[in-house]
């Protein structure tokens, strides 16, 4: 069992390599097993399809994300030190597991969910991928600003992941370490949200 897990996550840094580098033109059966050293075969056995294949990346890649901001915010007061505890677990997720941060901030997955060959649970897992975040998203608004309305979700979005996400591709595509800029996107995610926000931080 473990033998074929690691042959499948090879299979998958692969693919997120290719899509990286080339786009999703790039990800062929062919490019896929040359980088991985998978034969085409074992391929189609494990995921079924490169449609296939290329969603269970996405779907692996941002649940991890998920559950390393769940597991940062879980313990985290209400309000701007939950704001805080989310913006510093996206900066540690992408020094930790830099390809993947890239591959979220920079890759698109749009019509992935549409395409007619891939498997009902696969399609269905796609399109509810972001319903953790945008959770998170609505309990932050109604922490700092009593209700989560539209202006509310727009304060959440831009500065606890719109900002992060912007700095931190450009950081990740120009080699820097994204720890480097903690400092400097707490203070952003802050200046976004304190203003209005109806619980601070000490």
């Amino acid at each position: 069992m473990a033998r074929s897990y690691h042959s499948e996550e090879q299979i998958l840094r692969a693919v997120r390599d290719l899509l990286l580098q080339h786009g999703p033109r790039g990800v062929t059966t062919s490019a896929v097993s040359a980088l991985s050293g998978a034969p085409t075969g074992s391929l189609y056995y494990r995921f079924g399809s490169m449609p296939a294949m290329v969603a269970e990346l996405w779907i692996r890649t941002a649940r991890d994300f998920q559950a390393d901001v769940e597991a940062a915010t879980r313990s985290a007061e209400p309000g701007m030190d939950r704001a805080m505890a989310t913006v510093d677990a996206i900066i540690d997720f992408a020094a930790r597991r830099p390809a993947d941060a890239k591959l979220m901030l920079t890759a698109n997955r749009s019509g992935l969910e549409d395409d007619p060959s891939l498997p009902q649970d696969l399609a269905d897992s796609l399109r509810s991928l972001d319903a953790p975040i945008d959770a998170l998203t609505r309990q932050l608004a109604r922490e700092l600003f009593g209700r989560a309305t539209p202006m509310a979700l727009d304060k959440v979005h831009i500065g606890v992941f719109g900002v992060v996400y912007t700095t931190l591709r450009q950081a990740l595509t120009h080699g820097r370490d994204p720890r480097d800029l903690r400092r400097v996107l707490e203070d952003a995610a802050k200046a976004v949200l304190a203003p209005y926000a109806t619980q601070t931080w000490a």
